[in-house]
């Protein structure tokens, strides 16, 4: 259900190694550790960049919302880290993970040229990569990430 490019992120997120303000002033000594899309003098570090930005803020809320209906315990953190209590609904724990990644890697695109990150689009994409699955064997997925949107 994931695509390489979100597996890609994903393992360099879970593995701290994504080029955030915070990793690339750890790497290279003249960098900031500062987000360089905010005015306040905010760490970029993964938890920054994804959720509280004020580039990415308004689709971290939508998410973090999202994935509270279904586990009211979780954390910004625990969305980070995909570490979040199971739902013992394997098919529940499956669409979210869906939707978190989907929604981080959307995020990470427009976050590392630079860009907002606006719901609506976030969203709409989604949909369409939602869409996709449809057609593929995967169809219960669909069903099920379709009923965690709805």
């Amino acid at each position: 259900g994931l695509n390489s490019e979100v597996t890609s992120l994903l393992f360099k997120l879970l593995n701290n190694i994504l080029p955030t303000d915070e990793r690339l002033a750890r790497i290279l000594p003249t960098s900031t550790n500062l987000c360089k899309l905010c005015q306040d003098q905010v760490i970029g570090d993964s938890l920054h960049w994804f959720l509280e930005c004020r580039a990415s803020l308004e689709v971290g809320e939508w998410l973090l919302t999202l994935v509270k209906k279904h586990v009211p315990s979780v954390t910004k953190e625990n969305i980070i880290k995909l570490d979040f209590v199971s739902t013992n609904n394997k098919d529940l724990d499956d669409s979210l993970v869906w939707i978190i990644a989907n929604t981080l890697f959307l995020i990470w695109s427009k976050r590392s040229i630079g860009k907002n990150v606006d719901l609506v689009i976030t969203r709409e994409t989604i949909g369409r990569n939602l869409t996709l699955l449809r057609e593929t064997r995967l169809n219960m997925l669909h069903q099920q990430i379709n009923l965690v949107l709805s």
